[in-house]
């Protein structure tokens, strides 16, 4: 949602201006990284990634789902995607940035060191999100050793993506228009999931919550990362839930089914046999 709080712009080190309740501009060098803080002195954080935005219908930078937070216990931030910056059109990002800087690496590092600075310790460090925030979020919680990830219909791979309209956009803008054969060679990792896993010999701690209604992201999505992990020693900290809800589709349930199973997931209480 809009935010109508005061900005900060702060330096890539002073921690210790994350304080107050607010939307936060931090300098990543190369990139400008906006969040929404909520502050709050339980030891654990949830940290949102976004999905698709609409860019006719909701500014930049836009923090998404920020009211849950007043139903999960500790400290809140909704990430905004710095690689909608990179042109106003731009709908969805996965913290790809461009062929010099690595934003889904780079944000995961200063998350970790403002984790570490307020006393947050890597497993109360919970990342969630849903479609493409599902998949930026399994990537900081790989960088991010120890933390874990909440993700609803994610995608994996994103040269699956079912709107190449959509992703032409950012590898033109980003990569210099190179071919998909030409980026797989270069740094598969920032474009799939299990190249990421590979590269970095690890998997998060993870639970994938998918809806078999989602025909596109459990065929081309879920069920393709699970069968390259298939025989994997790294794939043991993965779990997957299915449910199904024809009128949901792709998107997520809402706060009223997600935040008890946020809840339970942070206290370690979620089961597969449920």
């Amino acid at each position: 949602m809009a935010i109508e709080l005061p900005r900060a712009l702060i330096a890539r080190n002073d921690f210790n201006a994350v304080n107050t309740e607010g939307w936060y501009t931090v300098d990543l060098g190369g990139f400008k990284l906006d969040f929404y803080f909520r502050p709050s002195n339980f030891k654990r954080a949830w940290i949102f990634s976004p999905g698709w935005l609409n860019r006719k219908q909701f500014p930049v930078p836009y923090f998404q789902r920020m009211k849950w937070f007043s139903s999960l216990e500790g400290v809140g931030i909704s990430l905004s995607d710095p690689s909608l910056m990179l042109e106003d059109d731009i709908q969805v990002g996965w913290f790809l940035g461009n062929d010099k800087i690595d934003y889904l690496y780079e944000t995961a590092m200063y998350i970790g060191d403002l984790m570490e600075h307020m006393g947050i310790n890597r497993k109360e460090t919970l990342f969630f999100g849903s479609s493409a925030g599902g998949f930026s979020s399994l990537g900081f919680a790989t960088y991010l050793r120890g933390s874990r990830a909440l993700v609803v219909n994610p995608q994996t791979d994103l040269f699956r993506f079912h709107n190449i309209p959509e992703l032409g956009k950012i590898i033109r803008t980003g990569f210099s228009s190179q071919n998909t054969t030409q980026l797989n060679l270069q740094y598969p990792w920032r474009f799939s999931m299990f190249s990421l896993f590979k590269k970095e010999k690890y998997t998060p701690i993870c639970l994938i919550i998918i809806n078999t209604a989602d025909d596109w992201h459990v065929s081309e999505h879920v069920a393709p990362l699970l069968a390259c992990l298939s025989g994997y020693e790294l794939s043991n900290e993965l779990n997957v839930k299915f449910f199904y809800d024809k009128e949901l589709g792709h998107n997520p349930p809402g706060p009223e089914v997600m935040l008890p199973i946020m809840s339970s997931f942070a206290e370690d209480l979620i089961s597969l046999s449920n």
